[in-house]
């Protein structure tokens, strides 16, 4: 699996750097029709709306969200692996601290 991880990496980047104009523009289409359809900002905001920044905005927070959310809940993950006990399969024919040091001694 290790050696393959660059491969992974770079396929991850080539999707991002592919996918994030085609999935802003998704996304801040969603939000115009949702907006419009439901008529939730006033006359004077909406043209703002129609302008995009507002929309751009959203769209920028809701791709964040989205491509954040699997980096953060694995680096939460690994860290709470890691403080508390970190347990591979091969611990239990690793040689015990206290009797290594007691042979040392």
């Amino acid at each position: 699996m290790i050696p393959l991880l660059p491969f992974v990496s770079f396929g991850v980047a080539v999707a991002l750097r592919e996918g994030v104009p085609y999935a802003l523009e998704a996304i801040r289409g969603a939000l115009s029709s949702l907006v419009r359809i439901w008529r939730w900002l006033p006359a004077s905001l909406g043209r703002a709306l129609q302008q995009g920044r507002l929309l751009w905005g959203g769209a920028y927070l809701i791709l964040v969200a989205v491509v954040a959310s699997p980096f953060v809940t694995s680096t939460a993950y690994t860290i709470g692996q890691v403080s508390g006990s970190f347990s591979t399969a091969i611990d239990p024919f690793l040689i015990d601290p206290q009797d290594a040091r007691a042979v040392g001694a």
